[in-house]
């Protein structure tokens, strides 16, 4: 073997060439000598404008004609856009072909530093014209991120062409590789696998077009807070990009087929059928600004959508616009299909939706945005599966909306309207048609004039309503209401309760809810048993919640006993009453705890009278004797008695009512205190009572007890 050192210094140009070639495509060349049966070169440090190699030996070794044997070792070499040098690279091409200036090798075998690659051994094909510098390199089968890759590579003064292929390249692995030019953000992980076929064409250090085409299997991901989650997603990317000027321009096309994405605003899983997504791209590098044009959505039978976007990548991903409009949605297909699923236990985590909207969204974090929605005839009910399991009554449905909606931020939205056909409160309180005039800005909804609302055999008469959102993310609700007069035979028999007679009607005024805290910060007038009975210090919290509770006070004035003992088929009583229930609470619309006591008013001048049957009622409620005593004596020759004055208290705690009447008697307590010709005394004994069987008492309205007579 010959040293060759001082030729390669003589001819360094050629030499130089062949270094580069060798370097960048995994072979080795050697100057086209036939009567020299090897060639040994030392040649150090090489470098270019945008590269450098240091540590350079090459040996050749002729074999017949212009084949010749080569090895190649780079200690270590820089390359434009790897963030280190690749290191300790070994190539040898055992039978290669060198023909003047024109060098290639079929089968190379190329080892580098195992620090990229899986297995730092892979095979290599190249062909190097010098005087044309025209290359073409190949590489099969790279070991990288668990997978496999090719690459392709044509050069010549024009420009290069670069082509990859990769199979089932994990995403994880590659994302740890990729970290010098791009990284997710901070605890974000990623999963699956990838199989990218990229295209890439550029001059000098240019890329000037960018084709990609790669399908993606199981893959998904997850943030620190777990709020963006995804997994099993599998379907396929492909997108063009062109450098024009100074900006990317192309197009985007991506396919869900199948998996799963959950975040915190919609939940996605495609249900047999490709969601598909299109649009154009526009990045410019220098401002560092994406646009989005014209993205078609396409979920077939579910949503179709058009939107486009603007962001700015100097920090982070910063969104700048968007504008999205769609066709008619299908609401039951799009609350199944993107929303339910991340609604649990809210109250719109069980809603039975039909009918179609349309929606058109104008979006900037600077500047005006606005949103238009259209419903067509739209039927919304709440709690439909839990009332089937549970038998609890649905809270609210409305059936027939329609309306068109205008929400603008930042600016004078246009007047919004909606209307229905009828409804429901808890079941069975039905609504009439109604519309209203709304005005939506910011973070408001305002009812613009008063609206009218038909509920049972009356209305409710709005005078103010609003829906306003603070900055701390607190929903506040303001209501002012009129309810005319409603019968309380329809009342009772829509919630289920014992037939009432009379009317209920009264104000609700100054209604607020915040926090999931209702409350009255008046006073709540109702008229009903010919009195009124005014409700004060009204709270509810978790109102549509799965365990509320109400606390209230209660002040009853001027009842009619004739009505109310009427209504409840409690015997007849004449007279008025008046009475209090203090700290009221209840969990779960069940009483238990209050301080009751009612009794008959100190200035009460109408005539009082009560029939046998209403006294063995009373007698019965507090345990004073046998049933029925008066059919027995010779007080049964009697229909009704006088009284002076009838009252009864009761403080429930723990499931227990500590009773109490109008005034002490001996080992007892006065329910009724006789007056008039004939006149009747009713003392009760029992000072403990189980609230239960109380109330199985006076639902069942049964004579236990006797009275004492005067």
């Amino acid at each position: 073997m010959v040293d060759w050192e001082g030729a390669g210094r003589r001819c360094r140009r050629c030499v130089v060439g062949w270094i580069i070639a060798a370097v960048l495509v995994g072979g080795s060349i050697a100057p086209g000598v036939h009567a020299i049966e090897g060639v040994g070169l030392s040649l150090g440090s090489l470098s270019g404008p945008d590269w450098r190699a240091d540590g350079i030996d090459l040996n050749l070794d002729w074999a017949d004609g212009s084949e010749a044997g080569f090895r190649l070792s780079v200690r270590e070499l820089q390359l434009p856009g790897l963030p280190r040098p690749v290191e300790n690279i070994l190539v040898e091409c055992p039978r290669g072909r060198v023909d003047g200036f024109y060098l290639s090798c079929a089968d190379a075998r190329v080892r580098i530093d195992p620090a990229v690659l899986d297995r730092p051994a892979f095979r290599a094909a190249f062909q190097w014209d010098f005087p044309n510098r025209r290359l073409s390199l190949s590489l099969s089968e790279l070991r990288i991120a668990r997978g496999k890759l090719g690459i392709v590579l044509e050069a010549d003064p024009s420009g290069w062409h670069l082509e990859m292929r990769g199979h089932a390249l994990d995403i994880t692995r590659l994302g740890v590789l990729a970290t010098p030019y791009v990284s997710l953000p901070k605890g974000w992980e990623t999963s699956g696998r990838l199989s990218p076929r990229i295209k890439i064409r550029g001059s000098g250090k240019k890329v000037l077009e960018f084709n990609l085409n790669a399908r993606y299997q199981d893959t998904g991901f997850s943030d620190p807070q777990s709020e963006y989650l995804a997994e099993g997603l599998g379907g396929q990317v492909s997108g063009h990009m062109r450098y024009r000027g100074r900006l990317w321009k192309g197009k985007m096309s991506l396919q869900l087929e199948q998996g799963e994405i959950l975040t915190p605003g919609f939940y996605l899983s495609p249900p047999g059928e490709a969601i598909e997504v299109n649009s154009g791209i526009r990045f410019d590098p220098g401002a560092r600004t994406l646009e989005i044009d014209a993205l078609q959505y396409h979920h077939k039978g579910v949503l179709d959508a058009k939107v486009s976007a603007g962001f700015n990548l100097a920090n982070g991903l910063g969104l700048q616009h968007l504008n999205l409009q769609t066709g008619r949605i299908d609401l039951q297909s799009v609350y199944g299909e993107y929303l339910q699923p991340t609604l649990a236990e809210t109250l719109l985590d069980d809603l039975a939706w039909k009918g179609q909207a349309e929606l058109r969204l104008n979006y900037s974090p600077t500047a005006r945005s606005d949103l238009a929605v259209t419903l067509h005839d739209v039927h919304v009910d709440s709690a439909v599966e839990g009332s089937r399991v549970t038998g609890q009554p649905r809270p609210f449905g409305l059936y027939g909306i329609n309306g068109r909606l205008f929400w603008s931020r930042g600016g004078t939205p246009g007047g919004s309207r909606l209307s229905w056909q009828r409804g429901h409160i808890l079941d069975k309180l039905s609504l009439g048609p109604a519309h209203m005039e709304l005005r939506l800005s910011d973070y408001e909804v305002r009812l613009l004039g008063p609206a009218e609302i038909p509920l049972l055999d009356g209305q409710v008469l709005v005078d103010r309503f609003s829906i306003s959102q603070a900055p701390d993310d607190e929903r506040h609700l303001e209501f002012d209401a009129v309810l005319t007069p409603i019968s309380l035979q329809s009342l009772s028999r829509a919630l289920g309760w014992p037939e009432l007679a009379g009317k209920v009607s009264g104000v609700i005024p100054d209604v607020s809810y915040r926090d999931g805290r209702l409350q009255v910060a008046g006073n709540l007038l109702v008229r009903a048993f010919g009195g009124d009975i005014l409700i004060r210090r009204l709270r509810i919290q978790d109102l549509f919640g799965v365990f509320p509770i109400l606390n209230a006070e209660l002040v009853f004035k001027d009842l009619d006993l004739e009505i109310l003992t009427r209504t409840f088929s409690f015997g007849k009583i004449t007279g008025k009453l008046e009475g209090v229930i203090q700290a009221l609470q209840l969990e779960d619309w069940t009483p238990v705890a209050f301080d009751a006591r009612f009794g008959t008013p100190e200035d009460d001048d109408s005539r009082h009278r009560i029939s046998q049957k209403a006294v063995d009622n009373i007698s019965n409620l507090g345990g004073a004797g046998v049933a029925g005593a008066l059919s027995r004596g010779f007080l049964s020759f009697f229909e009704d008695f006088g009284y002076k004055r009838l009252g009864i208290s009761c403080r429930l705690a723990n499931g227990v009512c500590e009773m109490g009447g109008v005034r002490p008697a001996e080992n007892g307590y006065y329910l009724v205190e006789g007056g008039g010709i004939p006149r009747i005394s009713i003392i009760g004994y029992n000072r403990q009572t189980d609230w239960q069987l109380l109330l199985d008492q006076l639902r069942a309205i049964s004579a236990t007890d006797s009275p004492t007579v005067d």
